[in-house]
């Protein structure tokens, strides 16, 4: 299961600043091409995305700040597991 979250985190935070603008589920598929999971957008919250591992569980969430295109990962219960950068420099005062 650890292992199936971790890739799913991985997958996702490469993706980031890809799935960031997109609306709808997502499709996680690993090096391999096996499908992992999907992600999908909290209708809630449109800068939150919940990741589901192969079986559907819920195994985490990506919030992701529109500004800077930054990604930080959560785990399930709510454990910071790291950031990825948006490709982005967020915007300096003149």
């Amino acid at each position: 299961m650890r292992r199936v979250v971790a890739a799913a985190v991985v997958v996702t935070l490469a993706a980031g600043p890809v799935l960031a603008g997109q609306e709808g589920e997502q499709r996680i598929c690993g090096p391999d091409g096996r499908y992992e999971g999907r992600s999908s957008v909290d209708e809630a919250n449109p800068r939150q995305k919940s990741l589901y591992d192969a079986s559907g569980r819920y195994a985490g969430r990506i919030m992701t700040d529109p500004a800077t295109g930054e990604s930080r990962a959560y785990d399930s219960h709510g454990k910071y597991l790291g950031r990825a950068t948006g490709g982005r420099m967020p915007d300096t005062k003149k």
